[in-house]
């Protein structure tokens, strides 16, 4: 059982050069520019004052982030079907990346042995591996749930997710917590990533 961390101002760590090694990596991972059509190369020509700017914002508690540019690419030809994508300003895609690197060495540790999305050295081909590798094991049967629409619109997070924390300070909880509060009528749980789990019960 893994120990519990206490962990004390997350904000306090956020200093210039996370700032630009955040914005590094969104920059190599390119990317459609957002809602504000202010691309990576227009955000990098004045990069410094904007990061110096977003730095400051992040550490007062002044920090909100856009909504996101929608778009819809096709699912299913068969059906019709279409699949939302949401497309976050540069500035917002690094703070978030500010806040993975801050949360990542605390919470991976803790994630289940048997979770593959969207964690550091694992993706859905060791998913794919370890399924196999529990079949030739002689399990037999797969259960697979999805719930349509879950925590849609007319399940948000609300204000009270911003109370103080056992783990977090107050300040650290509502930065990290913000993108899910604002706006509201944008961000649901059902257009966030996807976690991939392959566990046996």
């Amino acid at each position: 059982m893994n120990k519990k961390i206490k962990v004390h101002s997350l904000t306090g760590r956020i200093d210039f050069r996370l700032m630009v090694s955040a914005f590094r990596k969104v920059k190599s991972n390119r990317g459609a520019a957002g809602v504000d059509k202010v691309s990576i190369k227009m955000f990098e020509a004045n990069r410094d004052d904007n990061l110096m700017a977003l730095m400051k914002e992040m550490k007062s508690g002044r920090f909100l982030p856009k909504p996101l540019r929608r778009i819809h690419i096709p699912k299913d030809p068969r059906t019709k079907k279409t699949r939302p994508l949401g497309f976050p300003i540069v500035r917002d895609r690094v703070a978030q990346e500010v806040l993975r690197r801050l949360l990542a060495p605390i919470f991976e540790p803790m994630f289940h042995h048997c979770s593959f999305g969207f964690i550091r050295n694992r993706n859905c081909h060791m998913a794919v591996e370890k399924l196999l590798e529990m079949h030739c094991a002689g399990y037999k049967a797969v259960l697979d749930a999805d719930i349509k629409g879950f925590l849609d619109l007319s399940s948000q997070c609300t204000p009270a997710h911003e109370g103080s924390s056992k783990s977090f300070c107050c300040t650290s909880i509502t930065l990290i917590r913000k993108p899910f509060l604002f706006p509201r009528q944008r961000w649901t749980a059902s257009r966030s990533p996807r976690f991939t789990r392959c566990n046996t019960v």
